[in-house]
């Protein structure tokens, strides 16, 4: 076992791009999420962006009240004719356009790809075109999408939801640490399936304080995926402790905008994230990467002002949480 998924190269995704949106119609402005699967946990992390990216300069200081947030996301309707040429389209590039619809808000692709997945099975490959269709979807503002793309990524991969698979990649991970990368996302999506998730979350967890820097990064991207209350409290930990830069950034956007989480989710995480921006001994990167989270989870622009965001809490975290709960619970921070 030894799958490698690699993020392409600009050049080849804008090119895919353009040719995915032009010939079906469908076209709408997309940003490439952040993020590839890298193979090897040993390769250098820094390679790959971070969703929260360095401190953010000052933003507007905090106001009296809470700044107005969307609750629903944009809806676009395929035509008849859309619909027609996806449907005559090989497996590969129904797969394809079906899911970049979903990450451009097409009513019912994300559902479409689901409902196809069993017809799809040993029929959809990876390749460069997926691997730029699934970094948009992973990176989607719409939790569908994101689910979608789980599920594709299982079948793809022919990892079905049972402990047998969990084991499997448990053993691969131990065995060979050039293969971290693909098996922690692979243990992180089963676990979001539901298949072992206690222990994956432990397993994972472990990994997150290994003494390799490259383990512990690609263990935080698996994490993400759970998108249980759980995992929160580990973001945190690592985002504060971890002695390397780059995995405390990641956990940062973990935190903020990548995996699984809802947005009610994140709020759970503004108290610890408040903790280590008023925490000097954070160092100035960490504290700059906690101020970013509280703005990319609450929606709210203020600068890096430890005292604003305290006081913005208490008048308005219970709030701002309850309107979270009220909206559609699949908007989520994302590239689309």
């Amino acid at each position: 076992m030894n799958p490698r998924i690699a993020l392409p190269a600009a050049a080849v995704a804008l090119c895919i791009l353009i040719y995915l949106f032009v010939t079906s119609g469908t076209s709408r402005r997309t940003l490439g999420g952040p993020v590839g699967i890298k193979a090897s946990a040993s390769d250098d992390p820094s390679a790959t962006n971070a969703t929260t990216g360095s401190a953010a300069g000052e933003a507007p200081a905090a106001s009296g009240a809470a700044t107005a947030i969307p609750t629903a996301l944009p809806v676009q309707n395929f035509s008849d004719q859309e619909l027609q040429t996806i449907n005559a389209l090989p497996p590969q590039e129904q797969a394809e356009r079906l899911m970049m619809a979903a990450v451009n808000h097409y009513d019912g692709a994300a559902k479409m790809v689901m409902d196809r997945l069993e017809s799809w099975r040993g029929r959809v490959k990876k390749s460069d075109n997926w691997d730029t269709v699934d970094t948009a979807a992973r990176n989607s503002s719409d939790l569908r999408a994101r689910n979608a793309a789980i599920e594709m990524n299982l079948m793809i991969f022919g990892l079905e939801k049972s402990s047998v698979f969990s084991d499997r990649l448990i053993g691969d991970a131990t065995a060979n640490v050039g293969n971290r990368g693909f098996d922690f996302y692979m243990l992180g999506m089963l676990g979001n399936r539901g298949v072992d998730s206690n222990r994956i979350h432990s397993t994972l967890k472990d990994w997150a304080h290994d003494a390799d820097e490259g383990t512990r990064y690609w263990a935080i991207e698996g994490l993400s995926f759970l998108g249980s209350d759980d995992t929160i409290r580990d973001f945190l930990d690592v985002l504060r402790n971890d002695p390397s830069m780059n995995v405390r950034q990641r956990s940062g956007a973990s935190l903020a905008r990548a995996g699984m989480l809802t947005r009610e989710q994140r709020m759970q995480a503004v108290p610890g994230l408040l903790e280590i921006a008023a925490d000097g001994s954070a160092g100035g990167p960490t504290q700059g990467w906690a101020f970013q989270a509280l703005r990319e989870i609450t929606g709210e622009s203020i600068g890096n002002d430890a005292g604003a965001w305290r006081s913005w809490f208490a008048d308005h975290g219970a709030e701002r949480t309850e309107q979270f709960r009220r909206a559609d619970p699949n908007l989520v921070l994302g590239n689309s």
